[in-house]
């Protein structure tokens, strides 16, 4: 499974090198080349002697659907393997916080709260989009974040709600800087996001 993590793009990585810094809509054929991408990635996996099923199957379905209207097959339902439903997941929310030259990126917690709401229907897996969301939290750690006191804070870690985590004040309302950075437990109200 980590393999075809690392391995999902393999047949785009050019291309995605060109759409970070490109302005306008994808074109025709950059469209077909990642609707087929899934079958190239596939045709360079065996090149390379890959025979694991497991990793073929993810690298394959990852643009899937549960109700059919992915791509590249249309596959739906249980025919989708479980590793490339959750490639799903990480595949959406990671293009939500890139964006692109022609789309803006969203901050962690309004691309994570689509997943978690439910955004895409009845197209990706619920039960699998509220444990992703659980794992990750509203504010996965790295994210910077301003507290209900005034503070800039950057989450380290959740906390036991997905939308209270804990975060370390690195600078004050004034501006300064906290020479020692405070841990602030986002659950209590002054410290909210």
């Amino acid at each position: 499974v980590l393999s075809a993590a690392l391995t999902l793009n393999i047949a785009t990585i050019d291309l995605q090198d060109v759409l970070f810094y490109q302005k306008e809509e994808l074109s025709k054929a950059q469209q077909e080349e990642i609707h087929s991408h899934p079958f190239q990635g596939v045709e360079a996996l065996h090149a390379f002697d890959v025979t694991d099923r497991t990793w073929l199957d993810a690298v394959m379905q990852h643009h899937e659907f549960l109700d059919g209207s992915g791509y590249p097959q249309g596959i739906k339902g249980d025919e989708i393997c479980e590793a490339a439903r959750i490639f799903t997941l990480g595949d959406i929310y990671c293009a939500k916080l890139v964006g692109r030259g022609y789309r803006s990126p969203l901050p962690p917690h309004k691309a994570i709260r689509e997943l978690y709401c439910g955004e895409r229907g009845h197209a990706i897996d619920p039960a699998l989009a509220r444990y992703f969301a659980g794992e990750l939290g509203m504010y996965p750690p790295g994210s910077v974040v301003r507290l209900v006191n005034g503070d800039v804070a950057v989450v380290i870690r959740n906390g036991a709600k997905i939308n209270e985590p804990i975060a370390c004040s690195i600078i004050r309302p004034d501006g300064t800087v906290y020479l020692n950075p405070r841990e602030r437990d986002c659950s209590q109200g002054e410290f909210a996001i």
